[in-house]
């Protein structure tokens, strides 16, 4: 028997490409500094490809490093987004003064990071977040 064509062996194992398109938001935070960032939603699975109990609810918050933003995490979030098991959803954020975010009153200190971070996520209404923080 003759092995398959490497163009015929190509369509049977190709899987089509899923393109996630991350979708802009805006959060105010306590003193109305307008914090903004990505999300990127995880996409349906193709009919017949979802297996019972296989979900993955978890929400994945990036932060990024202290003088970082989102740029950090567009490679990541594009690839673990096209993971079969891929968490529902994945925010990554700009910090106040840095990105897209308003620079606002106060500094880019620790404290000051901290309740932008507790502002955002009940902006977003997250309750349960796995986070990932580059550094």
């Amino acid at each position: 028997m003759k092995a398959p064509s490497q163009k015929a062996a190509n369509k049977i194992d190709a899987e089509p490409q899923t393109v996630i398109t991350p979708t802009s938001f805006a959060i105010a935070a306590t003193d109305s500094t307008v914090l903004r960032g990505w999300r990127y939603d995880r996409p349906a699975p193709p009919k017949g490809r979802r297996k019972a109990g296989a979900t993955n609810d978890h929400t994945l918050l990036c932060l990024p490093s202290e003088l970082g933003n989102t740029r950090e995490y567009d490679a990541f979030a594009a690839a673990i987004m096209a993971l079969p098991d891929a968490p529902k959803r994945l925010y990554t954020v700009d910090l106040r003064g840095r990105g897209r975010s308003d620079p606002g009153p106060g500094g880019d200190d620790v404290t000051t990071d901290t309740v932008d971070i507790v502002s955002l996520m009940d902006g977003l209404n997250l309750h349960h977040v796995d986070v990932l923080v580059t550094g």
